[in-house]
């Protein structure tokens, strides 16, 4: 669903996209159909489109050790070599932007974004003069306001 609303310039849609494969990543990450989706995401998007793909990388990283055990992930990883080293990076070194750089007292002021529910990322203060919004994240470009 995804890859289509990107192809026809949907943002809704890939919002919502997004949102369901999130969800479907919670409790299918081992699943055979992840491994598929893992592929057709490095096979169907450009290499700047990081929304999806960072939400991949980041639940294989989360799964390795049990991911290592399936066949078909393995045999990906040999095939998509670069897809094999954003696992490793993300299994062994912490991205430098999910680091918060806010002191801990006022972290709780830091409003989540709405399309990143389950999962961390960062976001940071935004101007928008004619949407209104003053928060934008750095992971989906999705920009939202709270009061």
């Amino acid at each position: 669903m995804y890859i289509l609303a990107n192809k026809l310039d949907l943002n809704a849609l890939k919002d919502c996209a997004v949102c369901q494969y999130k969800a479907a990543l919670i409790n299918n990450w081992g699943s055979a159909s992840f491994v598929d989706s893992l592929r057709l995401v490095y096979e169907e998007t450009k290499d700047t489109d990081r929304l999806l793909k960072n939400l991949a990388i980041n639940a294989a990283s989360e799964h390795v050790k049990e991911l290592l055990d399936e066949s078909q992930f393995v045999a990906l990883c040999k095939e998509k070599g670069n897809m094999a080293v954003e696992v490793l990076q993300a299994t062994f070194i912490s991205d430098p932007k999910s680091a918060s750089s806010v002191p801990p007292t006022q972290e709780a002021s830091i409003p989540h974004c709405p399309i990143h529910v389950f999962l961390s990322c960062y976001v940071e203060p935004y101007s928008a003069r004619t949407s209104g919004h003053n928060w934008k994240c750095t992971s989906s470009g999705a920009t939202f306001n709270v009061e």
